[in-house]
């Protein structure tokens, strides 16, 4: 009865411990969740803008090289219509550089994967289409006041 008196005790002082420790971790982890949720806020309300007016204002042989920037920047914050130009963009440079291309796609689709076939059925129809408009189609911005502009440019 005594080793279990003893084990007991011994629990107790293990969770009591435990307790206060998972006090200091809740505060550890909402001060990082405030941090956290701060340096997001000012990277897409400062940074993002920033990059949007100075892409604007670039020389036309330096805006290439930005957009891609800003895609890829739009497409890794989850942004559909920049994963999507993406996606129009890799199908003209495969439809530019690899002939026989359309074939090559359609053979290609049966071996996507399922949770691929959006993104790729934007690349197949940008190799397949003759005309380069995947800046019409697909409008891909980091600034929220642009992407308002165009829904209202759209309705």
């Amino acid at each position: 009865f005594s080793m279990y008196r003893k084990l007991m005790n011994m629990r107790e002082s293990l969770s009591d411990q435990q307790s206060k420790d998972s006090e200091g971790l809740k505060m550890v982890k909402s001060a990082l969740k405030v941090i956290l949720e701060t340096t997001i806020h000012s990277f897409i309300n400062g940074f993002l803008p920033t990059v949007e007016r100075t892409r604007r204002s670039a020389p036309e042989e330096d805006k290439s090289y930005l957009d891609g920037a800003v895609y890829l920047m739009g497409a890794l914050l989850g942004k559909q219509k920049c994963s999507q130009m993406i996606a129009c963009r890799t199908g003209k440079f495969v439809q530019n550089k690899m002939p026989g291309a359309q074939l090559a796609v359609m053979m290609a689709e049966s071996m996507i994967p399922s949770s691929m076939l959006d993104w790729f059925g934007v690349v197949k129809q940008s190799v397949i289409e003759r005309v380069d408009n995947c800046e019409a189609d697909y409008f891909c911005t980091l600034s929220e006041e642009d992407q308002i502009e165009q829904n209202k440019k759209n309705l």
